[in-house]
């Protein structure tokens, strides 16, 4: 886990007890993101920049930039960052300058940026080379890119909801994902390839974050009433 002070927290889940910790100076952490094997970790900061951990060693390996108006890189807050579960190479990143950009970690450096959501929460995700991302501008909406061609998105789901957060199922062989939002409290289920809501709750607090569990049948939200 990671606080906006700047600490790196390590906890034993049965027990919740701390095991690790280092900080991060002159930083400020707004997201992050384990590799498939674990094997290394993502933080994106305040300041546009994603920084790659080795989880082992716990020390830096890559420093991907921010950017300016006229190249690539953010040039706001990074609130979503993920890596690509099917190509531990590539990461993805959204924020607050409603950028979305693909990361290379072999060549440190963004392969591919497009202007897609306002992304406020851990609201993006990849899976089968399509990109999800929550809108939270109002109305709120589901943008989906295709990688291989992110000129525009391919699709749009509109939602009733200012959206936090987007997640896909873990389960292989499925485009089934998640969405939670905060002006209407719901949480809805999508099929990405068809756009079609499948399922969800309304009627909710405010949904700040979710996911599913490894095998994909459940899933865990949590939201404003505590």
């Amino acid at each position: 886990s990671i606080t906006s002070t700047g600490d790196v927290v390590y906890s034993h889940i049965p027990s919740c007890k701390k095991l690790n910790s280092f900080i991060i100076e002159n930083k400020i952490p707004r997201s992050l993101d384990f590799s498939l094997m674990g094997d290394k970790f993502a933080i994106g900061f305040a300041d546009g920049e994603v920084h790659v951990y080795d989880e082992q060693t716990q020390t830096l390996e890559k420093v991907f930039k921010s950017g300016t108006s006229f190249t690539t890189g953010h040039l706001d807050q990074i609130h979503s960052v993920v890596f690509d579960k099917g190509d531990c190479n590539r990461i993805i990143t959204g924020g607050r300058d409603k950028r979305v950009l693909l990361w290379d970690i072999r060549s440190c450096s963004c392969t591919i940026m497009t202007i897609g959501p306002l992304t406020i929460g851990d609201a993006i995700d990849i899976k089968d080379n399509i990109i999800i991302g929550g809108n939270y501008e109002s109305p709120g909406g589901v943008m989906l890119f295709d990688v291989r061609n992110m000129k525009k998105p391919m699709n749009v789901i509109k939602t009733m909801s200012q959206l936090y957060v987007c997640k896909y199922s873990k389960k292989d062989k499925t485009d089934l994902f998640a969405c939670g939002g905060y002006k209407i409290g719901a949480m809805k289920l999508y099929k990405a390839k068809t756009c079609e809501e499948v399922g969800g709750i309304e009627g909710c607090f405010p949904v700040y974050s979710l996911d599913f569990s490894g095998n994909g049948n459940n899933i865990v939200y949590g939201n404003s009433d505590g």
